[in-house]
């Protein structure tokens, strides 16, 4: 995944949307998606450790769309006015 990461990085205009972890996790369940971490106790902490990881990977887009508290429009409109 980094060399494909890199390819992209360094040819393409490469976006970063992402939310907070209590949106994944609403996200998740609103599409009734009840695998383990949906319904685990534990699932909110993994689910934050999983997106901590991320964030050096994916953090390094061109433009990063924070998407939390956003319906799809809204994260639409931003991305349109940030390319």
């Amino acid at each position: 995944m980094p060399a494909a990461t890199n390819l992209l990085l360094t040819h393409c205009v490469t976006l970063w949307l992402h939310a907070s972890p209590e949106d994944h996790m609403r996200r998740i369940v609103a599409q009734g998606d009840m695998r383990p971490m949906a319904v685990d106790e534990a699932a909110m902490e993994d689910l934050k450790n999983i997106l901590t990881g991320r964030v050096d990977f994916f953090g390094k887009a061109d433009v990063p769309i924070d998407a939390s508290g956003k319906v799809l429009a809204e994260a639409y409109m931003q991305l349109r006015s940030e390319v």
